[in-house]
């Protein structure tokens, strides 16, 4: 399974039509104030081979910068299926994870990190300012 893309925004949706709106998306987030009490969410989507098909949890853990998880990790169950309507294309899975309340204690470079199955996929950083 590979990592597709991974984003920090301020808002996220899925349509019907198979896309997502994605709005504030950035990696630089600047705050009235500090601490930092912000309302963002985590877009991802992963791929994987038809070996993979079949059920998985997505984990993500936004930690500071030292590497210390910043809140509880959230996890979403995930079934891998293909589309039977396209056959030839890649197996993706895109979720939005919302974080509230998420507390940037101090400036600094953040990162949410991504586990399918405890299998590390890869981090989007987020700069606080």
């Amino acid at each position: 399974m590979r990592l597709v893309f991974l984003v920090f925004a301020e808002a996220a949706e899925a349509t019907d039509r198979g896309t997502i709106n994605i709005t504030g998306c950035g990696d630089v987030y600047l705050p009235r104030q500090s601490p930092v009490l912000a309302e963002l969410v985590v877009v991802a989507q992963v791929e994987g081979t038809t070996s993979e098909l079949g059920p998985h949890v997505l984990r993500v853990v936004v930690v500071d910068p030292d590497g210390q998880p910043i809140t509880t990790p959230l996890e979403e169950p995930f079934i891998l299926v293909r589309d039977a309507r396209v056959l030839y294309r890649p197996v993706k899975f895109t979720y939005i994870l919302r974080f509230h309340d998420l507390v940037f204690p101090a400036p600094g470079d953040y990162a949410a990190h991504v586990f399918v199955d405890d299998a590390n996929l890869g981090s989007a950083l987020l700069y606080v300012r």
